[in-house]
């Protein structure tokens, strides 16, 4: 039987889950524990025998089962998914939130790291507002910031992260580089205007998570993280520079990004928009000294199209 302490961590087959689970097991000063909805998944299966670890069921719907999984733990991983599992309801995601915490608090576990997120509504100012979705700013950013002031409120042991873009996300939300006419040049399409913009490599979520949890002191504190901050004009010509071709940065409105036609363009929008309009407040976190400390050097997005420049040339 391991000595070590051991971390629960949730969204295991997710790539923030995924991601920290693999950092830790490098580190090595921990096991893990995956929680999944479905440990016979085939995804479950794979990660399981692909790390070595062991997989058991809970539902974040279900206060009883998260209980019964965190039990034992050291720690605790969490990371909602607004997206799926929430079903894009924010009242849902704080609900799944306050069922993590509970079970965590009644299992005693002693470290929590939630990826959370700011809550807008404290960031916004009446004469330079977003148009409110679902009487909210940005919907998937708010109730994670309220989900971590309600945590500390119940006097849970946690530590907040505030990720920043996913790298990936050129790629599985189709972010990346789009030709829409023959022989001219690709785009990227943002409402960023000419602002900075952290981004991250989720694996380098995972470091900063693993490097978190050995250092007790980063309780009750909130943390960013990012890998690297550039404007998309910049990004527009590093995909120029490692793809050859032309790429050029598209920069659009809020309003003309709200209507693209697939599920939550208006809360990205907004999101965006944030960063365009609070561009210090939204960055100065995620470029803090805290960054460094816990994660030295951030994989830089040239490194990250290397890697993945087969197949954003096959998605433009």
């Amino acid at each position: 039987m391991s000595s070590k302490l051991l971390i629960a961590v949730t969204g295991i087959t997710g790539r923030q889950g995924g991601a920290v689970a693999r950092a830790l097991l490098q580190d090595g000063t921990y096991d893990v524990l995956g929680v999944t909805r479905d440990p016979q998944s085939e995804r479950a299966k794979t990660l399981a025998d692909q790390l070595k670890i062991k997989m058991v069921k809970a539902d974040m719907a279900d206060e009883g089962s998260l209980r019964a999984a965190f039990q034992g733990c050291y720690g605790a991983f969490l990371v909602t998914d607004y997206w799926a599992s929430c079903g894009m309801d924010p009242l849902v995601e704080l609900q799944h939130i306050k069922n993590l915490g509970n079970a965590c608090k009644a299992a005693g576990v002693e470290h929590v790291v939630f990826s959370a997120l700011e809550d807008t509504r404290k960031i916004v100012k009446e004469d330079n507002p977003l148009p409110k979705l679902k009487g909210l700013y940005v919907p998937h950013y708010d109730m994670k910031g309220e989900g971590l002031e309600w945590m500390r409120a119940q006097g849970i042991p946690a530590t907040g992260i505030y990720t920043s873009f996913f790298y990936s996300n050129f790629i599985d939300f189709g972010m990346g580089p789009k030709r829409y006419v023959p022989d001219q040049p690709a785009v990227i399409t943002f409402p960023l205007g000419t602002e900075p913009f952290p981004m991250n490599d989720v694996e380098d979520i995972g470091r900063f998570a693993a490097a978190v949890f050995k250092d007790k002191s980063t309780m009750g504190k909130t943390l960013g993280v990012s890998s690297q901050t550039m404007t998309m004009e910049e990004v527009a010509k590093l995909f120029t520079e490692t793809l050859g071709i032309e790429v050029r940065y598209n920069m659009v409105s809020r309003d003309e990004y709200a209507k693209l036609p697939f599920p939550g363009a208006d809360d990205l929008a907004n999101m965006f928009q944030l960063n365009s309009d609070y561009n210090k407040e939204f960055c100065s976190l995620r470029s803090s000294e805290d960054v460094k400390k816990y994660l030295p050097r951030g994989v830089p997005l040239r490194d990250w199209i290397m890697e993945h420049k087969e197949v954003l040339l096959q998605r433009v």
